[in-house]
Formats: structure tokens, C-alpha cells, sequence
């Protein structure tokens, strides 16, 4: 398989599982006392202690240079807040709602890429995040009476869109296992002062907790494989299917069924994700 195409199916697995673990902790949100700090250290948590012994073992950490340290500081920073600021989200909107706020990445993720790091953005990338946008809208109709919950997920889209740029920019500094390793091992260590006086409320809800990390590490984890093949504006629109992803665990977890209009726009969202690169290949492989 070309790297680009495997670059492109590791994004897919990445977006697909990202809400999984956005659900888990809307779940124990909803049946828990345990705190949105709670649940973000313990991702962190979970994570690391998944991913840094098989970086160990694969010697895939490089020597600890400046340079790697800082890299996984920023991106450390960057998901500890943008996970926070959406677990928080999906406490107080549904789900679907809560991705079309957060569905502000994508264009801060290129923005950054085409102008800190210089990355070549097409006529194609720039239409297929357009469309893409304007289906978000039309799923999440945000209105002027915004819910804090979308308040709080436009915040973590921003963030997430920092730290899929910055994932981009340190991909040549590390192997992907070691990526991983830094930003969970960061984020644990941003997030546990936050979280400490709340771990006695883990016990409520454990296996949810547990399967929030778990979904949310192998969904970063694709994230990185993905950025180390592809440019940032190749793989953008592809983070799109998060809300496609969200929409149908909504209603089969919380019973939120979308309606007509936003069911022409998640219809919109793939077809600017996938619709239009298929396009693109077809014409490529026939020219």
C-alpha cells in the first residue's frame, strides 16, 4: 500500500474512533459525579502506560534533545487542553453538536500548515474544506444562544487544530511510537494537578473511563501514523467523518436522531472528505 493511501486509512481509523471515546466520557458524565479534569488525566493515564513501555521496547524514543522535549511539550499542551475543553463539551450538548462546534480544526489546522509551514494548499483543499464547513452548519445550526457545551468544544476544536499542525511540524523529530508516548505522558503530567482531588470518583464509572483512553489513544495514535506519510491539507478533510461518526453513536447510545437538514449535511461532509479526492485520484490515474 502507497504511503499516501495508508495515510489516508489511518486518518479514517482516527476520526471514526475519536468520538467513540467522546461518547465513553459523555456516558460517565451521565451516570458518575466524576469530573470532566478526572476523565482527561485518566486518557492521558491509560494511554501512557499503553504506548510508552512499547515505545521503550521498540527503542522507537530518540535521545532527549531539546528539540523532541519541546516538540511534545507544545503538541502535550495543545491535546491536554483540547481534550479537556471537549470532554467537558459532550457534558453539557449532544454529541453531534458538539463536534459541528468543534469542526473549526480543520481550517486552523491548515491555515497553520500553509503559513508557519509553509505546506502547498490546492484549489481542491480549499473547496473541499468549504463544502465541508458548510455541512457542519448545516448538522449543528448554531444559533445566537449558543450552549456553553459548544462554547467549550469551539475551544477544543481550535486547540485540536493547533496540535494537528504542530503533530505535522515535529513528525521528522521522532518515530510515531514516540510521538504518542510524549503527547500522553505530557498530557498526563498538564493534567494531574487538575484532577488529583477528584480521584476517589473514579471508582464510579471505571470500565467507561477505561474505554475512553483506550479509544482515545488509538485514535491519536493513528493521527500520528497518518501526519508522518501526508501533508496537513491532504488529510484535513478527512477529520470530517468524526461527525458522521458522532451523529450515529449519538443515536445509538443517546437516541439523538439528526433530522433532514442535517442529514444533507453530514451527505455534504463525506462528499467534501472523500467524494472530492476520489475525484481527484480518478482523474490522476486516467490523465
Amino acid at each position: 500500500m502507497r504511503p499516501a493511501t495508508t495515510a489516508l486509512v489511518y486518518m479514517t481509523l482516527s476520526a471514526l474512533l475519536i468520538p467513540v471515546g467522546d461518547a465513553f466520557a459523555k456516558e460517565i458524565s451521565r451516570v458518575s459525579s466524576i469530573e470532566p479534569q478526572v476523565i482527561a488525566f485518566t486518557r492521558f493515564f491509560i494511554g501512557a502506560a499503553v504506548f510508552v513501555p512499547l515505545a521503550m521496547a521498540s527503542r522507537g524514543i530518540p535521545a532527549l534533545t531539546p528539540r523532541f522535549v519541546g516538540a511534545q511539550l507544545l503538541r502535550g499542551v495543545f491535546v491536554a487542553g483540547g481534550i479537556f475543553s471537549m470532554v467537558t463539551a459532550v457534558s453539557h450538548a449532544p454529541l453531534a453538536d458538539v463536534f459541528g462546534a468543534f469542526f473549526i480544526a480543520p481550517a486552523i489546522a491548515t491555515l497553520l500548515a500553509a503559513t508557519i509551514l509553509k505546506e502547498r494548499v490546492t484549489r481542491l483543499d480549499i473547496i473541499s474544506l468549504t463544502l465541508g464547513l458548510i455541512g457542519v452548519l448545516m448538522v449543528a445550526r448554531p444559533g445566537a444562544a449558543m450552549n456553553v457545551g459548544l462554547l467549550w468544544a469551539l475551544g477544543g476544536g481550535a486547540l485540536y487544530g493547533c496540535f494537528n499542525a504542530a503533530t505535522r511540524w515535529s513528525a521528522a523529530f521522532a518515530p510515531p511510537l514516540a510521538q504518542i508516548a510524549g503527547q500522553l505522558l505530557f498530557g498526563a503530567l498538564f493534567t494531574l494537578p487538575f484532577a488529583v482531588a477528584g480521584f476517589q470518583s473514579v471508582a464510579e464509572a471505571p470500565f467507561f473511563l477505561i474505554g475512553s483512553g483506550l479509544a482515545s489513544a488509538a485514535a491519536n495514535f493513528c493521527l500520528v501514523m497518518a501526519y508522518a506519510r501526508e501533508r496537513a491539507a491532504v488529510l484535513s478533510p478527512l477529520i470530517y467523518l468524526q461527525l458522521p461518526s458522532a451523529a450515529l453513536i449519538g443515536f445509538a447510545a443517546f437516541g439523538d436522531l439528526p433530522d433532514a437538514l442535517a442529514a444533507a449535511g453530514l451527505a455534504l461532509i463525506v462528499l467534501a472528505g472523500l467524494g472530492l479526492r476520489l475525484i481527484a485520484r480518478l482523474r490522476a490515474h486516467a490523465s
